[in-house]
């Protein structure tokens, strides 16, 4: 990361609701979210108190490097219908080595807050992030159907020794 980042460096980012964006929207294969609310989600809101930061952060960037999110605290204290401006805006409040912590309001266009909270990302090399992927995936195609069931049994045995079945042990809870 290039030197020059300080506290109270900020950015803001305006934005407005598309129809596409409500609590349906944003995990339809699953009816706890179909059941939603036609409001802009509270997930595609983080993904908005995170833009602001990764901007401010963007120009202090080295060759190579990309920012990622390690950590959110947030409310959401207002709905935003579609249609909606929003202007949210990040403030650097801590920098710790690579980490830079934010704090973020977004406000919708007659001032009221819609949400608010801290933000941090971390600065990291895109080459070794990429390897991590890849390894990830290639671990994940080519684990054996017989270590999932290893899984299966442990799992299973732990629940039989925790409801004293089949081991004579007592549950530990």
């Amino acid at each position: 990361m290039k030197p020059g980042l300080v506290i109270g460096t900020a950015h803001i980012v305006r934005y407005t609701v598309p129809v596409h964006q409500t609590v349906p929207d944003l995990l339809p294969a699953l009816a706890e979210f179909r059941r939603g609310q036609p409001v802009f989600a509270t997930g595609f809101m983080v993904g908005l108190m995170e833009a602001p930061c990764m901007a401010a952060v963007h120009p202090y960037l080295e060759p190579g490097e990309v920012t990622v999110g390690t950590l959110i605290s947030m409310t959401h204290v207002a709905p935003s219908p579609p249609g909606t401006s929003l202007v949210a805006e990040g403030r650097a409040i801590a920098i710790e080595g690579r980490s830079v912590r934010f704090n973020v309001v977004v406000s919708d266009e007659a001032g009221e807050v819609a949400a608010g909270g801290e933000h941090t990302l971390r600065v990291i090399d895109v080459g070794r992030f990429h390897a991590r992927l890849a390894a990830k995936r290639f671990q994940l195609r080519h684990r054996d159907s017989h270590s999932v069931g290893l899984n299966v049994d442990a799992f299973e045995h732990s629940r039989e020794a925790r409801s004293g079945r089949g081991t004579g042990a007592h549950s530990g809870y």
